[in-house]
């Protein structure tokens, strides 16, 4: 396998801890609540993150009049809940985070995430991840539409890095990574952790970060039990 030009992450799940599964859920049912909605059923639910630009039809058979409001309480029950829960440290970077340092140093890196810019600079800032990065774009909010699954957020973070997607990869930890990334023409990689419930399968398993560094050394193989 030819060495990659960069590589892009996603934030939340990939690279930091959230609490639990139900954690966006319960954020969901909150935020509907708050706006006057009565909550969908669990399976309804669940198809607003792989939505794209239908999530503001999801959205309106849900009852929810604009979107924009609608989103913009999201993200600032998103962004209180998680500023606490960062400060009990229940909120964190995964352990294996720590290997960025020394991939950063071979190979540019990227984070697209779905998350709103106030809560993905929370986070970077918070666990001191900008030094990693040379671009994060953040989807929330005002770029609902651009949201993963679609590939607008790879292909522009793919650029920033000077980088086609062909000659880079994606790693992530959910169907929406998965699909904007092959979308977008690039491989994608997921850690292997008790909340990946995928129904969309990746070119790439692994165990833990450490094993990108096969990608950037690559006479060193990169096989994985899991591929």
């Amino acid at each position: 396998m030819k060495p990659v030009k960069a590589v892009i992450f996603d934030l939340d799940g990939t690279l930091v801890r959230v609490p639990s599964t139900n954690f966006f859920d319960d954020l969901l049912v909150r935020a509907l609540n708050r706006v006057g909605v009565s909550t969908p059923p669990a399976r309804e639910r669940t198809k607003l993150w792989v939505s794209g630009q239908r999530h503001e039809e999801l959205l309106r058979s849900w009852g929810v009049g604009d979107a924009h409001v609608f989103w913009k309480v999201f993200d600032e029950l998103d962004y209180e809940t998680r500023k606490g829960m960062i400060e009990r440290g229940v909120i964190h970077p995964y352990e294996d985070v720590s290997y960025l340092e020394e991939l950063s140093l071979n190979v540019p890196l990227g984070i697209v995430t779905n998350t709103s810019p106030r809560v993905t600079f929370l986070e970077v800032k918070s666990f001191n991840l900008q030094r990693f990065f040379s671009v994060v774009v953040a989807l929330g909010t005002e770029r609902q539409s651009e949201a993963k699954p679609e590939t607008t957020g790879v292909l522009e973070a793919f650029e920033a890095l000077g980088c086609y997607p062909s000659e880079g990869v994606m790693v992530g930890d959910s169907d929406a990574d998965v699909i904007a990334g092959k979308k977008a023409g690039s491989k994608v990689i997921v850690v292997v952790c008790p909340h990946v419930r995928l129904k969309t399968k990746p070119d790439i398993y692994v165990e833990n970060l450490y094993e990108l560094k096969r990608l950037v050394y690559p006479t060193s193989g990169f096989q994985t039990k899991y591929g």
